[in-house]
Parts: C-alpha cells; structure tokens; sequence
C-alpha cells in the first residue's frame, strides 16, 4: 500500500503529462510498412489469389498444398516450412503493426502532439503496473523511436525490460 500510494502523483503526472509523438517519423514508418504489408499482399495475390487475413482460405490452401493442419495460428504456421506459410506469417507481422500501431497512435494524439495513455497501478495480481490505449509496454521496437521526451533535447526516454527483474 505505502509504495502504491506513494506511486499515484508520479504516475497521474505521467498521464497528464503524455508521451511526444514524432508524428513525421512515425508517417515513415507507417509509410515504410505499407510498403512492405503491400508488397506480400501482392505475393500472396499472384501466387495464391487468397485474402491472407481469412483463416479459413489459409487454411484451404494450406490442406491443398499437402499439409494437414488444425488451424492457422503463428505455431503451426512457423512448423510449416514452405513460403507460403511464411508470406503469411509476414503479411500477419506487418498487418498487426498497421492496425495496432502505425493508425492507431494518431488517433491517439491530443492536440499538443501528445499520447496520453492510461496506466493503472494494481490492475493485475502481481501488482504490476498495466498500460492501455495503447499499451505501452508492448510498443515494438521500430515503432519506439517515433516516441520523444516531453522535455525534448534535455529530457531522456528509456526503455526497460523488466522481464527478469524477480
């Protein structure tokens, strides 16, 4: 309790506060990987003439080139060694980063440039700290650096992997 509480000004601070958001920055990288989710979809429309975003063509294609799956998930998938279940893993990486991320954070911004999103101090059991809207403890790495100090060349973002901190 003492710690949690000794958290809320801080982190209703961060809140309020935001995050900077290069918005010409993350524009090229979205540019950048609308480029590439085009490129495979096109791939995957020449070579397969299938929408890569239906499990059930996916999964038909698959069963029509010999192997017998249950399903389409990003395990079977990556078990599967033939291009087409690559084009597919790739064209699902890039799709993901487009709807949630590189169209999603604009929608997010305030007026001031800012990303505000929300964090919650005891939403899990483990007492971790949980973020939403988005989730900023799952931004990927390309999409970090379109993210700036709010104090611009004097302030500092870090990133840290607590995964092993116990």
């Amino acid at each position: 309790r003492d710690i949690d509480m000794s958290m809320v000004l801080p982190v209703s601070q961060m809140i309020h506060q935001g995050i900077k958001v290069d918005m010409p920055k993350l524009k090229e990288y979205t540019k950048h990987n609308n480029k590439h989710l085009d490129e495979i979809l096109t791939k995957i429309n020449k070579d397969y003439d299938i929408n890569p975003s239906s499990p059930a063509q996916v999964k038909d294609k698959l069963l029509e080139l010999g192997y017998k799956v249950d399903g389409t998930g990003e395990t079977i998938l990556k078990g599967i060694n033939h291009e087409f279940a690559q084009d597919i893993l790739q064209y699902r990486k890039y799709n993901k980063l487009n709807t949630t991320y590189t169209t999603k954070i604009p929608e997010l911004v305030s007026k001031s440039g800012r990303l505000h999103c929300n964090l919650q101090l005891a939403s899990t059991t483990t007492g971790r700290m949980t973020s939403t809207n988005p989730n900023m403890q799952n931004i990927p790495p390309g999409v970090r650096p379109c993210f700036k100090s709010i104090f611009d060349e004097e302030g500092t973002l870090l990133t840290v992997d607590a995964s092993q901190s116990e």
